[in-house]
């Protein structure tokens, strides 16, 4: 309760409150649309939910992302593309060198 009152409590981040359940409330999250949208796909998604895998989880949510969400996912995934080109190409070669006059 301080921390709300702190004003350091947010809809946008994590949880403040520490959940016992909260790896298998994430792990439901993130698969629950590819869970519906690929049916066939059930039983690995039942045993990612069981074992509780959610960074497996998170790396499904945005893979199959574009397939569920037909324009936001087109947007998440190119977006995706380009933080992880970001991450791989050192900032010298996406940076215009300054010239010193």
């Amino acid at each position: 309760m301080e921390r709300i009152n702190e004003g350091l409590g947010t809809t946008h981040g994590s949880s403040i409150i520490s959940l016992e359940d909260k790896p298998f409330a994430e792990t439901i999250r993130n698969l629950t649309p590819a869970y519906n949208k690929f049916p066939f796909l059930r039983s690995f998604f039942d045993y990612l939910i069981k074992k509780r895998k959610v960074k497996l989880s998170k790396l499904i949510y945005i893979l199959t992302g574009p397939f569920v969400y037909s324009t936001w996912g087109e947007i998440m995934f190119r977006e995706m593309f380009f933080i992880f080109l970001k991450a791989l190409i050192p900032k010298r070669f996406l940076m215009p060198s300054k010239k010193i006059s």
